[in-house]
C-alpha cells in the first residue's frame, strides 16, 4: 500500500508527497523499535525484581540454617582459645572440662556447611547476572562467588592436609 503510494507519487513527481511517505515510514519503524526495546527493558526489570526476591528468600533461609552452625564454630574456638590460654600461662585449670576435651577433638574441622545460594548459581551460569541494574548488587554477587571458590579450595586443602587429633 505504501509503496504504491510512493510509486503514485513519484510518476506524478509529486517530490512533497514523497517525501513525505519517506518521512511517515522512518518513523513508523523508530516508533515500532522503541516500542520493542521498551518490551525488551520492561522484561528485564520484572526478571531482574524476580531474580533478587528469589535471592531474597534463598539467603534468609540460609541465615537461618547458618546463625547454629557458627554458633558452635563460635564456642569451638572459645573453648580451644581456653585451652591456649592454660598452655601458654598454667592458670584456669579449673575453667576446663569435657567440653574443651570436645573442642580440641574436633580442632581439625576447619568448616562446616558451606552455604551456596542455588540463584547465584543460575545468575552467572546463564550470563543473567548482566541486567541487574545496582552494580554493588552485582559486585557483591561475583565477589560472593569468588570467594565460596577460594574458600572451597581452601577447605580441600585444609581436609588433605589435616592431621586427625581424636
Amino acid at each position: 500500500m505504501i509503496l504504491r503510494s510512493v510509486m503514485k507519487h513519484v510518476r506524478e513527481q509529486n517530490w512533497f508527497a514523497v517525501g513525505l511517505d519517506f518521512l511517515i515510514v522512518v518513523v513508523g519503524v523508530f516508533v515500532g523499535i522503541q516500542v520493542a526495546n521498551w518490551n525488551d527493558a520492561q522484561r528485564d526489570r520484572q526478571a531482574e525484581t524476580l531474580y533478587l526476591d528469589r535471592l531474597h528468600g534463598e539467603i534468609a533461609a540460609i541465615a537461618s540454617r547458618a546463625d547454629p552452625d557458627y554458633q558452635t564454630q563460635h564456642d569451638r574456638l572459645e573453648r580451644m582459645e581456653e585451652v591456649r590460654t592454660f598452655f601458654a600461662t598454667g592458670s584456669g585449670i579449673e575453667l576446663l572440662d569435657r567440653h574443651h576435651c570436645g573442642a580440641l577433638s574436633q580442632s581439625h574441622i576447619f568448616a562446616l556447611t558451606i552455604f551456596y545460594p542455588s540463584g547465584i548459581k543460575e545468575l552467572i551460569a546463564t550470563g543473567r547476572i548482566v541486567p541487574i541494574r545496582d552494580d554493588r548488587i552485582r559486585t557483591a554477587i561475583l565477589a560472593f562467588d569468588q570467594a565460596n571458590e577460594v574458600l572451597g579450595q581452601v577447605r580441600t586443602d585444609i581436609q588433605t592436609d589435616r592431621l586427625l587429633l581424636v
